[in-house]
């Protein structure tokens, strides 16, 4: 009986592995597929509208990713609870938290399309922005704030996918409606469509999408249903009590990213946006992409935590971090290395003269923060988040002080460093309030987490710096072959640091794992 039990206990491990490999997967292919249509598209966005349109573009997207924090961190609630009620099939709780949820985001998506009403009626020069401009950016503002009315509404769908794990789904939606909408983009410009047109398209490819999710919604759960009489305050308090520092936390991080464009656009000129966007895109698809990986991994440690095993959890802060770190070092030497011509080859010489810079100061800080979103899916799963928000509100602070201050002194690469100098100071401060909640020694930590990567990483970066002045990258083949050259060396050194000689038998066990 005993040995029955465990062989059940073993197998539902071995599932739950599986699902968060399967889900990491998808996840990372969603990832994949966006950075594609991210890279194909840019030029054609930037070269289509102009330095000066794309920088309002840039600035007044960044300016209505305020008004997205009437979210309030709900979402993340949403996904807890549609989770729980799911896996108990308690069906009138799940409707409860629906009807709530939908109720609240119907509430605050009216809010926003006013809000961005308000604003584009009352704000004739938006930033300043020249007269021949102004009226073009106004109608920005109203239709980018509509596209997240919507998204507010139709996010709490997306949050119900995520809270049945149903991971395939939602990247099959995203991926199908990137494509088209991409494809709809080039037909826009090609037919001289300007800002208003392409705010229209996305609006449009948003509620599009939205509608799409909610079908895929319904086929999961065909009871699932919205009434006015299923919503109350009980309901909502539980919905808010997980939310408040989850909505602190979000709340610092979306003003801190968005601030960066913001102060470039109150201080210069609109085509300097454009160059710092070009610069901050491409670290932030290295973001997006190692948090695409991590994400799934709240529940595992959520589930970890209610079994009390401390000590296999500290081993994925430690592990997982070192492992998160190997990924790190060559994308960040990657940038500091290739930038320049990789900018070059994709946007035109300008581009690579005037934001490589800024690019080398933003990819810096990389290799201690990223490793580092890793501890925070940790302190989400742990639901340990004070220490969290206190940390984002300060580097959010830090970066709008350090900017303004900074950016009338060395323009462009003063907001960049600005950034930096908050990252560096948020990642040290978070290693050592997680190394504290999870009893690490912080010295034993950084031994274990930063030794080998950083070792090995001079071994290709003397590849790459050789490979370049051997074959100088003027073309993407050149570029992609030196660039693998100098990624398969450092990732045989990591296999065997990692492994020793039995590295190739991992390896084969990570690929038979991944097939099934």
């Amino acid at each position: 009986m005993v040995l029955g039990i465990n062989k059940l206990k073993k197998a539902a491990a071995n599932t739950q592995k599986r699902t968060l490999f399967t889900n990491a997967v998808w996840n990372w292919l969603g990832f994949i597929v966006s950075m594609a249509i991210t890279f194909v598209m840019c030029p054609v966005l930037v070269h289509g509208l102009g330095d000066a349109r794309y920088g309002v573009w840039s600035l007044i997207e960044a300016l209505v990713a305020y008004i997205a924090l009437l979210d309030l961190g709900i979402g993340a609630s949403v996904v807890r609870y549609i989770a729980k009620f799911e896996e108990v099939k308690d069906q009138e709780n799940l409707n409860r938290v629906f009807s709530t949820t939908l109720c609240i985001f119907l509430g605050t998506g009216t809010a926003a399309a006013c809000v961005s009403a308000g604003m584009a009626a009352l704000w004739h020069r938006p930033f300043g922005v020249s007269l021949e401009l102004a009226t073009e950016a106004r109608w920005l503002i109203l239709l980018l704030g509509v596209n997240v009315a919507i998204q507010l509404v139709v996010g709490v769908y997306s949050a119900v996918l995520y809270g049945l794990g149903q991971f395939a789904t939602k990247v099959k939606i995203r991926i199908s409606m990137g494509l088209v909408s991409a494809a709809l983009i080039v037909a826009v410009l090609s037919l001289g469509g300007g800002l208003v047109a392409l705010a229209s398209l996305f609006t449009a490819c948003t509620l599009v999408q939205g509608l799409i999710t909610m079908i895929a919604v319904q086929r999961y759960l065909p009871d699932l249903r919205f009434s006015p009489s299923l919503v109350d305050r009980e309901t909502f308090k539980i919905i808010r009590g997980y939310s408040a520092l989850a909505f602190v936390t979000m709340m610092a991080g979306r003003i801190g990213y968005s601030s960066q464009t913001v102060i470039v656009g109150a201080f210069l000129a609109p085509q300097y946006v454009t160059f710092f966007v070009v610069a901050g895109r491409m670290t932030a698809i290295v973001r997006s992409g190692l948090l695409s990986i991590v994400s799934v991994l709240t529940p595992a440690i959520s589930a970890l935590e209610a079994r009390g095993d401390q000590d296999a959890i500290r081993r994925a802060f430690i592990v997982g971090t070192r492992y998160m770190l190997w990924i790190v070092l060559p994308i960040e030497v990657g940038l500091l290395v290739y930038g320049k011509p990789f900018l070059s080859l994709w946007l035109g010489e300008q581009y690579a003269q005037q934001s490589y810079p800024t690019l080398v100061i933003l990819s810096l800080p990389l290799c201690l923060s990223l490793p580092q979103s890793l501890g925070v899916r940790i302190l989400y799963g742990i639901g340990r988040l004070k220490g969290l928000a206190v940390a984002t509100v300060l580097w959010a602070t830090f970066g709008i002080i350090f900017g303004v201050i900074l950016v009338t002194h060395i323009g462009l690469e003063g907001v960049a460093l600005g950034a930096s100098v908050s990252t560096v100071i948020y990642s040290l401060l978070l290693a050592q309030i997680l190394c504290r909640i999870l009893d690490v020694n912080i010295f034993n930590y950084a031994r274990l987490t930063m030794l080998k990567p950083l070792a090995a990483m001079p071994i290709a970066w003397a590849i790459w710096e050789f490979g370049m002045h051997l074959i100088p990258p003027t073309n993407w083949a050149s570029l992609i072959l030196t660039g693998a050259t100098g990624t398969i060396a450092y990732a045989v050194i990591g296999g065997l640091a990692e492994f020793g000689l039995d590295a190739p038998s991992h390896f084969r066990y990570f690929f038979n794992a991944s097939r099934k």
